[in-house]
């Protein structure tokens, strides 16, 4: 009997050890703290800091989620819905390492273009139709549109929550208008350095403001916008028209079908 007890003696040590450090483990995991918290912003491809960590700690203040904090009365899931309330955040991760950092990790929105109204509403759409206000950190280059612009900022509104992002609606507003234009004319590298500004009529026309030859372009309605475009770079790219541009002062191209140069 005594042997068979000695046989198995090493085994119950090694139990009584392993719940030890589990029981021991688990105090200590209760009794842990973040004792750091690092903050990860990707900003996108032109390096567009639209928040930067002091927001983000700000956030976490507000609900007392900072340093010395125990660890187990951290919520990650809230921590993450909170920080994506922020219109400049699209994703948003948290995480506790070994060494009891919290992780943030974000991953910007990007800023598509800048909308100045006549409301006087200024306010940035983007690449996703997301409005966004101003940044305090940070003015994109982005393209401008302008004019009769009558739609005013929403916070938390996406120009397609009830329609296809890659199909122009059927009941669409000038916003609509001016976001797909912008994605054709950004499309084309040739077009990008080209236009801009777009500056929008009373009556939902629009003409843009090109950087090369004659500075004004009537575009007309987005009816047949594509083709437009097309028309738009093959006057550019004549030579005909290169050698004359001195002598225009604006293009027509409201007509799918033509060019028009108009003379100064």
């Amino acid at each position: 009997m005594i042997k068979q007890i000695l046989k198995y003696l090493p085994f119950a040590l090694l139990l009584a050890i392993a719940i030890a450090a589990i029981v021991y483990t688990q105090k200590q995991q209760k009794e842990a703290v973040c004792k750091q918290i690092s903050i990860s912003i990707d900003s996108d491809s032109v390096g567009n800091q639209l928040l930067v960590d002091e927001d983000v700690l700000q956030i976490l203040a507000k609900h007392n989620d900072t340093v010395g904090k125990k660890i187990q009365d951290f919520d990650l899931l809230q921590i993450e819905r909170r920080v994506r309330e922020n219109s400049f955040v699209y994703t948003a991760q948290s995480y506790f390492d070994m060494h009891n950092t919290l992780h943030i990790r974000i991953t910007q929105r990007v800023p598509f273009v800048r909308i100045m109204a006549k409301t006087n509403d200024d306010y940035y759409i983007d690449t996703a139709g997301w409005l966004l206000p101003l940044s305090a950190h940070f003015a994109p280059r982005v393209l401008v549109a302008s004019g009769e612009i009558a739609e005013a900022y929403k916070k938390n509104h996406n120009l397609f929550a009830k329609a296809e992002n890659d199909t122009l609606p059927a009941k669409h507003t000038i916003l609509h208008d001016i976001v797909f234009l912008n994605r054709a004319i950004a499309a084309d590298p040739l077009l990008q350095a080209a236009i801009e500004q777009i500056y929008v009529l009373e009556n939902n026309e629009m003409y843009l403001i090109s950087k090369i030859g004659p500075p004004q372009i009537i575009f007309g309605s987005i009816d047949n916008y594509r083709q437009k475009l097309q028309n738009l770079k093959a006057f550019y790219q004549s030579q005909k028209s290169q050698e004359n541009w001195n002598k225009y002062k604006a293009i027509n191209i409201k007509y799918s079908n033509q060019v028009v140069a108009i003379e100064k």
